[in-house]
């Protein structure tokens, strides 16, 4: 008996017709072993979507079924649970604290003090590997190229230090 075996996909999935450009024999290894675990995580509905279409699509021995698990796709006696598992905030939580009433009140003093002045906000970790520099470089970018969104707009970097303490990121 072999332990339970999880994947966490933590890119987009290659859609079905991705997929269809490999040669048939590596497409099957490929979905077979994703099919070899007993849990599949991806970031959202989509990716698990996407998967969902491409198992249908090139695996037509493969018994895929929406559970209240998720989806459960059955193939040569292996049952694999495919669940969306974003990494980070849970959006249920984020949802919940924006309907709040002091947030709500907090949201429309903001939208009044801007006026008709548009924000721009990026909420980002301060990684290097996480896109923040080229964050920058979009907003100057934007700025350099469209001078009349200065007047329009205003830009909020709102961010969270990133592996504070790890000497290779701290170089």
């Amino acid at each position: 008996q072999t332990p339970p075996m999880a994947l966490f996909v933590h890119t987009p999935i290659a859609t079905k017709d991705d997929f269809a450009q490999l040669p048939s024999n590596q497409r099957q290894e490929l979905l077979e072993g994703y099919l070899s675990h007993d849990l599949i995580g991806f970031h959202t509905e989509e990716y698990v979507q996407d998967f969902r279409q491409t198992i249908r699509r090139f695996l037509p021995d493969a018994v895929v079924l929406e559970t209240a698990d998720g989806l459960v796709v059955n193939y040569k006696d292996r049952r694999t649970i495919v669940d969306i598992s974003p990494i980070g905030v849970d959006p249920r939580i984020l949802r919940k604290r924006a309907r709040n009433a002091e947030v709500l009140e907090d949201a429309d003093a903001i939208r009044a003090g801007l006026g008709d002045t548009r924000m721009i906000f990026n909420a980002a970790r301060r990684d290097y590997m996480k896109g923040f520099p080229e964050g920058l470089d979009a907003i100057s970018a934007l700025y350099r190229h469209h001078p009349e969104t200065r007047e329009t707009s205003v830009y909020v970097q709102g961010d969270q230090p990133s592996r504070a303490g790890i000497k290779d990121y701290d170089e």
